[in-house]
């Protein structure tokens, strides 16, 4: 029996309970791609990486029903925020007839609303993607400059995210048993505090 203990909407990261394990998954979600976690990195997920504990207990027989389950849940996610696939042409169709102020608009929007939101930055990529590609942007060179700019912000929080997953787990996995006394996220905060300290001799 397995139990979702969190879960990120936006790109289908999640903590699953198997057993006595916690192991963090994501797409495509195969054995090899999981990684042992504990306690204080599930803290550290919900309250800095955007996951979301389930409201109720969560459990399911086995893997295929657990990952349909994770898969239905980031298309509503992104379905809510209007990022469904079946749109995208539709919302292409739309901003190519949209005159300058409303696709500022749109880049503010993606800069104030979208880019602080972890479960908005797929469609905050489409969005950008999508005004990058129009003529009348190519030929504003303030907007084409802020949309351009925005999309590398964009990358940069994602690969931040990213990077702040995969180091956490590692650190679990390299001091197994100071994880193990002290808890994940103690000592994520001890190493990244570590990290921060000038080496000897400035080498």
């Amino acid at each position: 029996m397995l139990s979702l203990v969190a879960l990120s909407r936006a790109d289908g990261w999640a903590v699953v309970r198997d057993g006595k394990h916690l192991l963090l998954v994501h797409p495509p979600y195969t054995r090899m791609g999981q990684r042992p976690v504990d306690e204080g990195f599930v803290e550290t997920a919900v309250s800095r990486l955007a996951f979301q504990r389930p409201q109720q207990p969560m459990e399911f027989s086995g893997w295929q029903p657990l990952i349909a389950h994770l898969n239905g849940e980031v298309e509503k996610a992104r379905s809510e925020l209007g990022q469904s696939l079946d749109d995208a042409g539709l919302s292409e169709r739309l901003l190519e007839l949209a005159p300058l102020p409303v696709l500022r608009g749109f880049v503010e929007r993606a800069r104030n609303d979208l880019l602080p939101n972890p479960a908005a930055w797929a469609g905050a990529e489409r969005l950008l993607l999508a005004l990058l590609r129009l003529p009348q942007v190519s030929g504003s060179p303030e907007l084409h400059g802020a949309a351009l700019d925005l999309l590398g912000a964009l990358m940069d929080a994602k690969g931040q995210r990213e990077r702040a997953l995969a180091q956490a787990t590692v650190n679990i996995e390299r001091f197994p048993r100071i994880a193990g006394r002290w808890g994940g996220a103690r000592l994520n905060r001890y190493l990244g505090a570590l990290a921060s300290q000038p080496t000897l001799m400035g080498i």
